[in-house]
């Protein structure tokens, strides 16, 4: 396994409205998806189909609503998952 990659990004959002934008489907296809379920648990699933053909995948691995959100991501088909 790979080191983790760290991402960090500043949105002018409170924490609880940033958490929303990432993890309601309604939410995700305003900004970032054509489509997209989500399992909002730890070990659940999501799927967010980015444009045609590029679709983002991955489960949950740590979840404190407004503070933290943990998550493998992979594109659809690739054996190796990239923790984020």
């Amino acid at each position: 396994m790979s080191d983790p990659i760290v991402v960090e990004r500043f949105i002018d959002a409170s924490p609880e409205e940033t958490f929303s934008l990432l993890t309601q489907p309604e939410r995700l296809r305003r900004w970032q998806a054509l489509s997209a379920s989500v399992d909002l648990r730890v070990g659940g699933a999501y799927r967010y189909t980015i444009v045609p053909g590029n679709i983002a995948e991955g489960t949950f691995t740590e979840i404190d609503p407004g503070r933290r959100l943990v998550l493998t991501w992979a594109w659809a088909g690739s054996d190796e998952p990239v923790d984020t």
